[in-house]
């Protein structure tokens, strides 16, 4: 199986097909998903779930044509605020939620 591209953030990302996934696709091979969810866990602890879901309710309000460009504009929105690399910040999960009600996506996205 060849490499694909998807685009998000502004960016063409490398990914290998699997089953019905998109695998992303690293130096040589796919990364294994087990340690995106190993460090998703961690970083979101109790709340990975409701991140999960807002953010499915988010790329749900999208259309798929726009996404791709639409991704980096609104995680730029709602992302928190940081205080240097590593450093635990809170991550507004009820304004994701809101920019998929009614279009409100369209006013940060370009």
């Amino acid at each position: 199986m060849g490499v694909e591209h998807v685009d998000a953030f502004g960016m063409s990302i490398p990914v290998r097909k699997k089953g019905r996934h998109h695998l992303a696709f690293s130096q040589g091979s796919t990364l294994a998903p087990a340690s995106a969810k190993t460090y998703l866990s961690h970083a979101f602890k109790d709340h990975l779930e409701d991140v999960k879901d807002a953010m499915a309710r988010l790329a749900s309000a999208v259309p798929e044509a726009e996404l791709g460009k639409a991704c980096y504009p609104l995680y730029e929105h709602f992302r928190p605020a940081w205080k240097g690399w590593g450093q635990s910040a809170e991550l507004d999960i009820d304004g994701i939620c809101q920019l998929a009600h009614g279009g409100a996506w369209k006013e940060y996205a370009p």
